[in-house]
């Protein structure tokens, strides 16, 4: 619900087929599409009422990729909800600045500098998680990457070196942290 929430605000994303040149290209989109929304939304943690029923009040969640976009945006949301925000990321510049954001308005934040493709990482970063905040009651697993983020490239021009990539951090990211998560998630009996 949360992120439908964040789509019907101006996020999109879709698939695109286009032909250029007899080259078939299929590009993900994932964009917010209305600027001042991201905006609004810090605003907005700091314009909430104090007897505001938070769904998310006390919860412990994780974001991965909560430095930019939609990931950002799901950060927000959960920290404007009352959830004590965890963001996983490698750009740690960007996710420090998602941070003092959160903070700025009210909110709860960290950030953890995490390489996903790399198991034991993760593993890593979910043990300092549970020691630090107890438990984990969320993971939004956003990481993800598509090439055509840095241009458009034809897929008979792509190789399986781009493919092992895309299936690692699309596929195999979130079932590492799906597996590091879960144990803790069952042992508590509660997790989403």
């Amino acid at each position: 619900a949360l992120l439908h929430q964040i789509i019907d605000k101006g996020s999109v994303c879709s698939w695109y087929q286009a032909m250029h040149g007899g080259k078939v290209y299929v590009i993900l989109f994932c964009a917010v599409v209305r600027g001042d929304w991201q905006e609004n939304m810090a605003r907005s943690l700091q314009n909430e009422t104090e007897g505001r029923r938070m769904r998310f009040k006390e919860k412990v969640t994780i974001v991965t990729g909560g430095a930019r976009g939609i990931g950002r945006a799901i950060a927000l949301s959960f920290a404007k909800e009352g959830s004590q925000v965890i963001i996983l990321d490698s750009l740690e510049k960007d996710a420090e600045n998602v941070v003092k954001e959160i903070e700025s308005a009210g909110g709860r934040a960290a950030v953890m500098k995490v390489e996903a493709t790399k198991g034991e990482e993760v593993q890593t970063v979910i043990r300092k998680i549970v020691a630090k905040w107890g438990r984990i009651d969320i993971l939004v697993n956003n990481i993800g990457w598509v090439e055509t983020m840095a241009g458009a490239v034809p897929f008979l021009e792509t190789d399986e070196a781009l493919w092992r990539k895309s299936l690692d951090l699309n596929l195999l990211v979130p079932m590492r942290f799906c597996h590091a998560v879960l144990p803790y998630m069952v042992k508590q009996r509660y997790g989403r």
